[in-house]
């Protein structure tokens, strides 16, 4: 039976405020997503309506093709459209941006279905702390940064920005997590992406009280462009640590596409 595997980050800038959204395809509900999570479901490839509501009842629905036999990788988003803003008089509504479609390989890929990933881990406080570090900053896409961009005054897109001494990343590339109880790293980040991949690559670089601190995790993922060559969204990855959280750059990591 064919089958497609849709895989949705929900970006940063969709904040805690939205609650927990509930991703469906036309009659059949898929997974709910919490604020920095990544999910994913096996789905019957062709034309299908994807619905995603919150517990308000807002949301968005999207037809899209869904292709057989590949990996699509979605993410869902916040845009503020002016016909929407003056419309309904809200500031942002969701929409979904194409990251990736990859053929759902074997089980043991070869060289071509690796990944590279910029990875940091760590321990927050709470899981709020890292959503407050991650999170966009309210006037960031204000005119009066964007008339202080290259200054000292600039406001940076987040606290992790900041820290990394960027105005910027692109979140699509973006992925980060608070853990939920469990004995290894596949239980703690269970529906994040590729866990299964990379938490051995974990295990065989980190000691074990290392791994058991791990509450955190930070990852950007490498674009291979074939004609201007690997691009990095973190141009001088650090150590990070604040009061109530701290990380560590443990370096660029590769794993399969596919564990």
């Amino acid at each position: 039976m064919s089958r497609c595997k849709l895989q949705i980050r929900r970006a940063p800038d969709i904040g805690e405020a939205w609650g927990r959204l509930t991703v469906a395809i036309d009659n059949r509900t898929l997974f709910d997503i919490e604020a920095g999570e990544t999910k994913a479901a096996l789905c019957e490839p062709g034309d299908a309506t994807i619905i995603v509501t919150a517990s308000d009842g807002r949301g968005f629905s999207r037809r899209m093709a869904l292709p057989p036999e590949h990996v699509l990788v979605l993410s869902l988003h916040a845009v503020a459209p002016v016909w929407w803003r003056t419309l309904l008089g809200v500031s942002r509504f969701l929409d979904f941006t194409e990251i990736a479609r990859t053929p759902i390989g074997p089980s043991e890929p070869g060289p071509a279905s690796q990944l590279t990933q910029q990875m940091w881990i760590g321990h927050a406080a709470n899981e709020g702390a890292l959503h407050a570090l991650m999170a966009e900053r309210d006037g960031y896409y204000s005119d009066d940064n964007a008339e202080r961009e290259d200054t000292p005054e600039h406001m940076a897109l987040s606290g992790f920005a900041e820290a990394m001494g960027q105005p910027s990343y692109d979140h699509d590339f973006l992925e980060y997590g608070f853990a939920k109880p469990g004995d290894d790293l596949e239980s703690r980040f269970a529906g994040h992406s590729w866990v299964e991949a990379w938490a051995p690559v974990l295990r065989d670089t980190l000691s074990a009280e290392e791994l058991a601190d791990i509450n955190v995790f930070v990852m950007f993922g490498v674009d291979r462009d074939p004609q201007f060559g690997d691009r990095r969204q973190i141009r001088q990855p650090r150590d990070l640590a604040l009061t109530d959280i701290r990380l560590r750059y443990i370096g660029e990591i590769n794993h399969p596409v596919r564990s």
